[in-house]
C-alpha cells in the first residue's frame, strides 16, 4: 500500500465534498496527486458506485475536476469521482528555448521500460494497482462498482486499461481520443520513447490491438466524439476503431457531436451522459 495521503484542499460543491490530496507513489517513484468528490450519501457513511477519470496531458489533475462541472451530477447521482494525475510531474527541467522535452509530463498511461523513462513513469501499473487500491483502501466505494473514463490521452488509455482488467472495471467511456496511436506520427513517437521499438510491446496499450484481441464477455462501450474536434482530425484516424469492433463482442456505441471541439465546454455538456452510461450498467450488477 502506498504511503499516506496529505490533504492539499477541499470545497464544497452541491452538498458533496471535493478533495485535492497528493501522496508519494511506489510505482512511479514520485509525488503524485489526485482528487476525488465524495457525493452526500458517501458524506453519510453509504458506500457509493465511483468512476475514475484519466486526464489529457495538458492539464494535472485539476483539470477536470475544475472545469468540467461533474460535481452537479455526481452529487445528484451520488457516485464518488477519483481524477489521478495524468503523469508525474516536475521531473525534467525545461529548457530556457525549447522547452521541455517530447515526453516529459506525457507518460501515456503506459508503464515504460526505456532507460531513464523507466524510473518514474509506470502510470499503468499506477492506474490499475497503487491508485486503484488508495481508492478502494480511503474512501466508502463499492468495489464491484467501479467504472473508468477518460478524455484524450486518457480516452487513448481508457479502454485499453478497462478491458484488460475485467476484474477491476465494470464499465468505460471515452472521449474525443487516439483509438490506434500504433498507426498515428505522435502515438508512435511516445511508445518508441517510453518502450523502444518492439511494436509487439506496443499492443496493450492500444485501443484498436485490444479490443481485436478480447476474449472477454459482451460489453457496453461509449465514445464521444467532437464533430469539431480540429486535434482530432488532424491527429487521429478513428476508422480503424470502427472496424476493430466488427465482429467481436464489443458493443461500441460512437457518437459523432457537430460544431463540438476539443476542450472542457464539450466535456461539460457530455459528461452527464457518460456518468448515466455508467450507472445503467453498474445498477444491472445489483
Amino acid at each position: 500500500m502506498s504511503s499516506g495521503l496529505t490533504q492539499l484542499s477541499c470545497e464544497k460543491f452541491f452538498d458533496g465534498l471535493q478533495y485535492r490530496y497528493s501522496h508519494h507513489s511506489r510505482e512511479n517513484n514520485w509525488p503524485m496527486k489526485f482528487t476525488v468528490f465524495l457525493p452526500p450519501k458517501a458524506l453519510l457513511g453509504e458506500r457509493c458506485p465511483v468512476m475514475m477519470w484519466l486526464t489529457g496531458k495538458t492539464l494535472g489533475e485539476f483539470g477536470f475536476t475544475n472545469k468540467s462541472g461533474f460535481q452537479r451530477w455526481a452529487a445528484e447521482l451520488n457516485m464518488i469521482v477519483v481524477t489521478p494525475e495524468p503523469t508525474p510531474r516536475g521531473i525534467e527541467e525545461p529548457d530556457p528555448v525549447e522547452g521541455l522535452p517530447f515526453g516529459a509530463q506525457l507518460g501515456s498511461y503506459v508503464d515504460a521500460t526505456t532507460p531513464i523513462w523507466c524510473e518514474h513513469y509506470r502510470m499503468y501499473s499506477y492506474i490499475t494497482k497503487e491508485f486503484y487500491d488508495i481508492v478502494l483502501d480511503k474512501f466508502p466505494v463499492i468495489r464491484e462498482k467501479f467504472c473508468l473514463s477518460g478524455h484524450s490521452m486518457g480516452a487513448n488509455a481508457a479502454i485499453p486499461i478497462a478491458l484488460q482488467n475485467l476484474d477491476k472495471f465494470a464499465s468505460v467511456t471515452a472521449l474525443s481520443g487516439n483509438y490506434n496511436p500504433i498507426e498515428s506520427e505522435e502515438g508512435a513517437k511516445a511508445f518508441q520513447l517510453y518502450l523502444g521499438s518492439d511494436r509487439e510491446a506496443w499492443r496493450p496499450y492500444d485501443t484498436c490491438e485490444v479490443i481485436r484481441d478480447y476474449h472477454g464477455p459482451p460489453k457496453k462501450v461509449l465514445i464521444d466524439q467532437g464533430g469539431g474536434d480540429s486535434v482530432s482530425v488532424k491527429n487521429f484516424n478513428q476508422k480503424p476503431l470502427l472496424g476493430a469492433c466488427q465482429g467481436t463482442d464489443i458493443s461500441l456505441t460512437y457518437r459523432i457531436h457537430s460544431g463540438y471541439h476539443h476542450a472542457y465546454e464539450y466535456i461539460q455538456t457530455f459528461v452527464k451522459d457518460h456518468m448515466e452510461f455508467h450507472l445503467k450498467i453498474l445498477n444491472s450488477i445489483g
